[in-house]
């Protein structure tokens, strides 16, 4: 949803710098949610396989506390996804872009590795995690 919004926001402010970003976003997420192979549609061959919850439930074995601390610090990826969140936050205000940090470092930083990581996770595997089969 943060990527959503983020490319909501690029396009409806004519943020012609960040418009890659948002080119996408609402394509694959249609096919994603909604193509005939999508795990999430009832009638698609993989609705009942499990290799999309495997990706996932995979991810959260290690208890992920809603604040900062210590804990959080440990996990893999912490340190630049917390430094990437940082310079999104300074860029945006150096450019002048009036766009929301969050949505946009979820676009750009998370959604490009959460993507990555699905990629990883299905590799080898007869499956498109665009939709387009």
């Amino acid at each position: 949803l943060m990527a959503e919004e983020s490319a909501e926001e690029i396009i409806n402010g004519c943020i012609e710098a960040l418009e890659p970003s948002a080119r996408f976003v609402h394509g694959l997420h249609d096919g994603l949610l909604n193509s005939t192979l999508s795990p999430a549609v009832e009638t698609s061959p993989f609705y009942s396989l499990s290799v999309t919850r495997e990706c996932f439930s995979n991810r959260f074995q290690v208890p992920m506390p809603h604040y900062l601390n210590t804990t959080k610090r440990s996990l893999p990826g912490f340190d630049f996804l917390y430094a990437a969140r940082v310079s999104i936050s300074k860029h945006i205000k150096v450019h002048g872009f009036r766009v929301s940090t969050e949505p946009i470092f979820q676009n750009i930083i998370v959604h490009s590795i959460d993507h990555y990581l699905a990629y990883q996770c299905l590799s080898g595997r007869n499956y498109s995690l665009d939709g387009s089969g």
